[in-house]
């Protein structure tokens, strides 16, 4: 573990950590104190790459449609175009998968030991929501973003914290300087710093937050505008637990006013 300031760590190995308690003590502390860490190389790229070109794929040729989370939710993708229903505005395109459903790319196989590190540093068993069935209500999922080129954003946000969750790990799919220049994700610490969380990352890292922290998405190369369907831009991978629909016992994400 190398300490990079007072409010970054950097990891380097995933596979480690979830058999390391104390790490993953301190990891909670730095979350809970409103800081955040990196763990870097935890996807590899080919395998991203690859993974990237089988969503674009389904992006230019299949009609999106929003499909509420529930028991028996298909994998789904769908557009957000700053949809006036949304609780936080954006535009993006978004790819949904659940641990009910099997995909060509085994997504919750590859990447549960990314949710064992979710849920032990939530003192939980480490594979909670993970089955292929609702628990608390509640299930794992996983989402790919993908912000546009010129267009693509997310207004600041916080999103809900409890036994469910206190950390919304975050693979980075694409690298600032490379995919995207300008724009990207920030955590806004309370120490009120606005930091560019894109800038210490690159395809295959992960960054870990309080998921009570504001955060957003400024906007992607707002000078530099793309068509939509030539899939430039940034991508992430979210790995959230999520409710089912009718579940008020958790709160919904709430959007900040500027």
């Amino acid at each position: 573990m190398k300490q990079e300031n007072k409010e970054n760590i950097i990891i380097e190995d995933i596979e480690n950590i979830i058999h390391e308690k104390k790490i993953i003590d301190q990891i909670k502390s730095i979350l809970i104190k409103k800081k955040y860490c990196v763990i870097k190389n935890v996807i590899d790229k080919e395998w991203i790459k690859a993974f990237k070109g089988y969503l674009v794929n389904i992006g230019k040729n299949s009609l999106p449609n929003y499909k509420s989370i529930s028991p028996s939710a298909p994998n789904s993708h769908r557009i957000n175009i700053n949809d006036e229903r949304s609780y936080v505005k954006g535009t993006f395109h978004q790819f949904v998968f659940y641990p009910w459903n099997q995909d060509l790319f085994s997504l919750f196989k590859k990447t549960r030991n990314i949710f064992f590190l979710k849920n032990l540093i939530n003192g939980i068993r480490k594979d909670k929501f993970l089955k292929n069935r609702l628990e608390d209500n509640c299930t794992a999922r996983i989402a790919v973003q993908f912000y546009p080129s010129g267009q693509g954003f997310l207004n600041t946000h916080i999103d809900p914290i409890g036994d469910h969750q206190l950390t919304v790990p975050m693979i980075m799919m694409s690298s600032k300087g490379i995919d995207y220049f300008s724009g990207g994700g920030k955590i806004i610490t309370q120490s009120n710093k606005k930091i560019d969380i894109d800038s210490l990352c690159e395809a295959g890292d992960m960054i870990l937050s309080n998921a009570s922290s504001p955060h957003c998405v400024d906007i992607i190369d707002k000078n530099l505008p793309k068509p939509w369907l030539e899939f430039k831009g940034r991508w992430i991978m979210l790995f959230a637990v999520n409710k089912i629909d009718g579940n008020d016992k958790i709160k919904n994400s709430k959007e900040l006013l500027a």
